[in-house]
């Protein structure tokens, strides 16, 4: 598996902003210094205008640290809602690989 990827994680946050209006620069440096974080991808729902990320991690250890910890807190601070769900890589990685995944070369 690339990058020892072990757990992918989904985040959804309970918002209706504009991508373009979203701070996501600030947010940046502060995700980056997670540990275990290996990438992450930003989402922005196309009807709701919802603003979430599709993350890959380490350990699954790792990933429930950062949606109980770090995204916990900042939902907090912010008094919005998430929806978070944490994966392991592990089972999917030969389907994945047959569906051409960039998580699986």
């Amino acid at each position: 598996m690339s990058n020892k990827i072990k757990a992918f994680v989904y985040v959804e946050a309970q918002v209706s902003v504009p991508f373009e209006e979203f701070p996501w620069k600030e947010d940046n440096p502060d995700i980056k210094k997670q540990a275990g974080l290996i990438s992450k991808t930003w989402l922005s729902g196309t009807d709701n205008k919802s603003i979430g990320g599709f993350y890959a991690f380490d350990s699954i250890e790792n990933a429930k640290i950062y949606v109980t910890g770090y995204m916990a807190e900042k939902a907090k601070k912010l008094d919005i809602g998430l929806t978070t769900r944490v994966f392991s890589a592990n089972p999917v990685e030969e389907a994945s690989k047959e569906m051409n995944s960039p998580f699986y070369k």
